[in-house]
């Protein structure tokens, strides 16, 4: 195991950010200290995707290659595998509890193996439409004794454990692989956003004592619930900022990319003392193709954001309201992604969801980007942790594979590939 980390360590890992407005890709390669520092970044347009799903194949495959062509160039090097993340699918959560008989016998990482298998094999992750992306070991418990994050090392009878299983549609998880694949890449691992989002934006006490991180991408607004350092909970709802561009572009009569500069410049989640008086110049689409320039206040462009702002946070709340996860939610509400960047937008959360809301951006890893520390990077970077913890860590306990007893996630995918092709 440690000669395969080593090795691994000597080598690159890559972070590729699929979404409705960007595609983003980050190297990391590990130094001479086993520290991880990014080599490589890239930003570009998104074409072929929308609402967080591939809609065209061939343009998604050109974004992709030119994303991962600039940050290769800027690394120096060529890239053969990556880590992706998925913000489709219609993601399920599931608690399920397995249960070991273990016979008086010292806990090993076999019996941890033993137990995510069972859950594995548990009806909610083998449905015929479903595909696996997560297995979350929650807590552990020995003898019925509880809340135990490792037991390795420790005697009982029976060993249990409370697992999260995230599941998908095949067909996004299919069309996403088959896509990446196209451009001569081998998936490693799909990891779910606002998962990912998570990992990147939220301090330890936050994922400790409970804390939801909403996502806020373009396509899709997607969140997930952290207790006890770990994944409890994960959803999407189909609503993100190029709903609310749509919105202004219709209601104002004016062009996609003029909505999306109104939004960004002057979008507010509500209107406060002085909307009314302060005006933004819009351009009319006209007759014959003609711009006609305009002036109208802000509180009416505002006035067009704020309802469909409200409705994401009202199905979000819906979603929370859970009585199955009252015992995990805490007070505390981070919000990452683009979105986040709204004005005001903390304030409107905090109101309609009755949390304590702050606006999260992704911790540094060395030699990233100063771009790159803003909320609409955190998925990207949360893709890098994810594959940063999946595989160079050695402690089972806390994730649901073992690189050296098992296949990796990318032979899981391959056959799975194979299953279904």
């Amino acid at each position: 195991m440690k000669n395969a980390l080593l090795k691994h360590r000597s080598g690159l890992v890559t972070a590729l950010d699929i979404g409705s407005s960007k595609i983003c890709c980050l190297i990391g390669k590990y130094n001479a200290d086993n520290r991880l520092s990014v080599v490589g970044f890239s930003n570009r347009k998104s074409r072929g995707v929308k609402n967080g799903t591939i809609v065209n194949m061939e343009a998604a495959q050109r974004s992709i290659l030119n994303a991962v062509h600039a940050a290769e160039q800027l690394a120096g090097t060529q890239i053969d595998e990556v880590f992706v993340n998925l913000s489709s699918g219609q993601p399920s959560s599931h608690l399920i509890g397995v249960e070991l008989d273990i016979e008086g016998q010292e806990v090993s990482e076999r019996h941890l193996r033993r137990l995510i298998e069972f859950g594995r094999k548990s009806p909610e992750l083998n449905s015929s439409n479903r595909f696996q992306l997560h297995t979350i070991p929650i807590d552990y418990s020995v003898d019925n004794e509880r809340g135990i994050r490792d037991p390795r090392g420790m005697y009982g009878q029976t060993l249990a454990a409370q697992l999260h299983l995230v599941s998908s549609t095949q067909s996004s998880v299919r069309n996403l692989i088959t896509c990446i694949e196209k451009c001569h890449l081998e998936v490693k691992s799909v990891v779910l956003s606002p998962y990912a989002s998570g990992l990147a934006s939220l301090l330890p006490d936050e994922r400790n004592i409970g804390v939801t991180v909403i996502d806020m991408g373009a396509g899709t607004t997607s969140l997930t619930v952290f207790h006890n350092m770990s994944a409890v909970y994960s959803d999407v709802v189909p609503i993100g900022g190029n709903h609310i561009t749509s919105d202004i572009a219709k209601g104002l009569s004016t062009t996609m990319a003029s909505a999306e500069r109104l939004k960004a410049l002057h979008g507010s989640a509500f209107s406060v003392s002085g909307d009314e008086s302060e005006t933004v110049e819009i351009e009319h689409m006209g007759e014959e193709n003609v711009y006609e320039e305009n002036r109208i206040p802000r509180a009416q462009l505002i006035s067009i954001i704020q309802p469909r702002l409200e409705e994401i946070f009202e199905q979000i709340r819906e979603r929370l309201e859970n009585p199955a996860l009252r015992r995990f939610i805490g007070r505390h509400v981070v919000l990452t992604g683009g979105g986040a960047q709204m004005h005001c937008i903390r304030d409107l959360a905090s109101v309609l969801l009755d949390k304590q809301v702050r606006i999260g951006k992704p911790t540094e890893i060395g030699g990233t980007p100063e771009l790159v520390a803003s909320p609409e990077y955190s998925t990207a970077i949360g893709v890098l942790r994810f594959a940063l913890e999946s595989q160079g860590r050695a402690n089972f306990a806390l994730h649901s594979g073992d690189p050296e007893h098992r296949p990796g996630y990318g032979g899981r995918i391959s056959d799975w590939i194979r299953k279904y092709f």
